[in-house]
């Protein structure tokens, strides 16, 4: 009678084992899983930088991604005149820049200031919501849309080539307009709307604004 107890032990207790690792297995399986799937989301472009002229200047731009990235943030680097194939891009992943998911962010210096403010008018149409568009020194201003939560513009007021408008009253509140010759974080810096975007200070408190909009 002992002896059959002990065989009984004997073979239940390693199936009890296996059966535990089994389970085990299968809740790492699960969570390795869905952390891919997480991986996989987050490789989606949520920030977009957008170059001047012939991709001489605005170089700060790519430092500017540099750190983003290093923050685990995919960012995409283009030329102003490259607002088509990122409007496709973003349209092809609508569903996730709806209202209340994803966030989206338009960065541009010089002409790609120019090209980010109508990037994001083009989503108006498509009723894509932009969470910041940050420009620097545009040389011409707007449109300014309404589905653009908010607006950060650098400017210089003593050079030709800025050309941000007076705010329309309908959206100034979701405007925040800086003039660099009076700006206190930069105080003391050679800067220029060639040159602008390669402060460290202002690349700092681009990103900051950057991360606040993407939380």
């Amino acid at each position: 009678m002992l002896g059959g107890q002990v065989m009984k032990n004997f073979l239940v207790k390693p199936f009890l084992t296996l059966s535990f690792l089994g389970i085990l297995a299968l809740g790492l399986a699960s969570g390795l899983a869905s952390g891919m799937a997480a991986a996989r989301a987050d490789e989606v472009t949520r920030v977009y930088l957008f170059r001047g002229v012939l991709n001489i200047f605005s170089l700060g731009l790519d430092e500017i991604a540099d750190k983003l990235e290093a923050r685990n943030i995919q960012v995409t680097v283009l030329n102003h005149s490259s607002t088509s194939s990122a409007r496709m891009e973003i349209l092809a992943g609508g569903t996730a820049r709806r209202p209340g998911t994803r966030p989206l962010v338009l960065v541009g210096h010089s002409l790609g200031a120019n090209a980010v403010m109508r990037l994001a008018n083009s989503l108006n149409e498509e009723n894509i919501k932009v969470n910041l568009v940050i420009t620097l020194d545009p040389t011409n201003g707007g449109p300014l849309s309404p589905n653009v939560r908010r607006y950060i513009n650098y400017h210089f007021s003593d050079e030709k080539l800025s050309g941000f408008p007076g705010t329309p009253a309908a959206v100034r509140r979701r405007v925040r307009d800086i003039n660099l010759r009076e700006y206190e974080t930069v105080s003391g810096e050679a800067l220029g709307h060639f040159n602008m975007d390669s402060s460290e200070k202002l690349q700092q408190e681009i990103i900051t604004g950057i991360l606040r909009a993407l939380r």
